[in-house]
């Protein structure tokens, strides 16, 4: 099922519901899997619905309303609306929820400082110049597209887990090949999963059939449906100290 998420980019958390998901495990190659979201189009949706009615908190008010006219948009038929709309309105989330920050600059000091120690201690022979080259390296890869990418490795086992209660790591596995390298100018091979930078650059109405737009409409849930849960989190730390842990207290809610 991460396999799933990580190489079709099919979202495995939140959505879709267990029926659909049985089906996809039994299903073979990423074009049978987008047959499978099609013929339950209309429970996956109606999924996606309730999970966007559960996001009550205050902070989220404007996501909720552009869910909900996404969804309102697909199910007037416009699909490929829909799903522009849905990764447009989406991505400030994914950057909130991973934790990713847009640039460089972004990062704190103490951190930069702290892998700067860790790259020397190393490579104790590199020279300065080395050095900041490596950083510098170190740096793009953990801010925007190649932030997310990252965030989305699949690490085996995910923790803390599966057992009690979910991994955000699931959350963002389907980051990995949402964003794919692509630039049409470059002539990369045109993405065979649903592409962000394919969709904001080049969108074609056969990248953006039923399968794909139902992607795009599950992978903003999932991460809506994720971040109420930061939210509800960072409330109860505000309210008992001690609850829960850093990792998931106000230190990763969404601005």
């Amino acid at each position: 099922m991460l396999s799933i998420a990580l190489n079709d980019g099919i979202p495995v958390a939140w959505v879709p519901p267990a029926e659909v998901l049985s089906e996809l495990l039994t299903a073979s190659g990423h074009e049978v899997r987008l047959e499978v979201l099609s013929r339950f189009e209309d429970l996956i949706v109606s999924a996606c619905e309730a999970e966007i009615a559960s996001c009550r908190d205050e902070s989220m008010f404007e996501d909720v309303a552009l869910a909900e006219r996404v969804i309102a948009a697909f199910r007037a038929g416009h699909r490929e609306a829909a799903a522009c709309l849905a990764l447009l309105g989406t991505e400030e989330t994914f950057y909130g929820v991973t934790g990713v920050p847009r640039d460089a600059a972004e990062l704190s000091q103490k951190l930069k400082k702290y892998q700067k120690r860790e790259i020397q201690e190393r490579n104790p022979a590199f020279s300065d110049k080395k050095l900041d080259q490596e950083l510098q390296k170190w740096l793009k890869q953990q801010v925007s597209y190649a932030g997310l990418s990252w965030k989305a490795r699949y690490r085996q086992p995910l923790s803390p887990g599966w057992g009690d209660g979910l991994d955000p790591g699931v959350v963002f596995l389907p980051l990995q090949s949402l964003y794919t390298r692509y630039f049409p100018g470059k002539n990369d091979q045109v993405p065979v999963s649903l592409s962000r930078h394919l969709v904001a650059h080049r969108p074609t109405l056969e990248h953006l059939g039923r399968g794909n737009c139902l992607i795009a409409v599950m992978l903003m849930t999932s991460f809506f449906a994720q971040k109420q849960t930061y939210c509800v989190d960072a409330r109860m730390a505000d309210a008992e100290p001690d609850y829960g842990d850093d990792e998931c207290s106000g230190s990763n809610v969404p601005s």
